[in-house]
C-alpha cells in the first residue's frame, strides 16, 4: 500500500535491492498482494526490476497455485496491464507455461483479444504463440477467430510471429485445424495467400507433417 503512494520513480531502487531476490520472500509478497486485494497495485513493481530478478517473482508467484495465479492475471486484465505479465512470462521454463496456458481465464475471449493485440503492440507476439500453442482446442480456434477479426491483420501479425517461434509454424496450424466453421478456413485463405511463398511453403510443409493440409489445404488456397 504504501509503494502504490510512493512515485514510481523510486520504484527501481527498492524493488532491485538485494534481500527482494529471495523467492521465500516474494512468494510472502505475492501472497499478501493477493490476500488484501493489492494484486493490481503490486503488478507495475515488476517492470522497473532487473531480469534475474523478474525470473524469481515469476517463479514465486507460480508457486503459490493456479488460484493465485489466475488472479493474478485477472488483476492485469483488469489494470490493463498485460504488458507486466508478458514481460514476467519471458522468464519462465515450458512446465510452467503449460500450468499458464492450462488457466481458466485463457478460454475468455475478452481476454485473449486484449492479450493478442497487447502482445503486438510491445512485441511479444512470438512468446504469445509459444504459449498459445498450449492450449486446448477451443483456446486455439478463439486465438483464430480473434486474428481474423478487421481484415486478419492480427492473423498476420501471428503468422509473422510463427517465423521467428521454435515450433511456430507447427502451432499456427494446429491452430488453424481447429476451425470447424468452412466459411473461417476460407478467411484464413485470404490472409494465407497475402504472405510470401516461403511463408506459405513453411505453413504448407507444417500441415503436411501434421496430416491437416488435406482438409485444410483447398480450403486455404481458393480464391475468396
Amino acid at each position: 500500500r504504501g509503494m502504490a503512494k510512493m512515485n514510481p520513480k523510486y520504484y527501481r531502487k527498492i524493488v532491485n535491492l538485494p534481500s527482494v531476490k529471495d523467492e521465500a520472500l516474494l512468494g510472502d509478497l505475492v501472497i499478501s498482494a493477493y490476500e488484501e486485494g493489492l494484486l493490481e497495485a503490486a503488478l507495475p513493481l515488476a517492470m522497473p526490476m532487473r531480469p534475474d530478478y523478474q525470473k524469481v517473482v515469476a517463479e514465486a508467484a507460480l508457486n503459490q497455485g493456479d488460484e493465485v495465479a489466475e488472479a493474478a492475471l485477472w488483476a492485469a486484465h483488469n489494470s490493463d496491464r498485460w504488458d507486466v505479465i508478458l514481460e514476467l512470462a519471458q522468464h519462465v521454463d515450458d512446465k510452467e507455461r503449460d500450468v499458464l496456458a492450462r488457466l481458466p481465464i485463457t478460454q475468455n475471449r475478452q481476454v485473449l483479444k486484449t492479450l493478442l493485440h497487447t502482445a503486438v503492440k510491445v512485441g511479444k507476439m512470438p512468446l504469445l504463440l509459444d504459449f498459445a500453442k498450449r492450449f486446448n482446442k477451443d483456446g486455439l480456434r478463439m486465438v483464430v477467430e480473434i486474428g481474423l477479426e478487421n481484415t486478419g491483420d492480427l492473423l498476420e501479425n501471428i503468422l509473422v510471429a510463427a517465423r521467428v517461434t521454435d515450433g511456430g509454424w507447427e502451432a499456427v496450424v494446429t491452430a488453424v485445424a481447429a476451425l470447424e466453421d468452412d466459411g473461417a478456413l476460407v478467411n484464413v485463405g485470404e490472409v494465407y495467400r497475402r504472405q510470401s511463398a516461403d511463408d506459405q511453403g513453411a505453413f504448407k510443409a507444417a500441415a503436411n507433417s501434421a496430416g491437416e493440409w488435406k482438409r485444410i489445404g483447398p480450403f486455404l488456397e481458393q480464391a475468396a
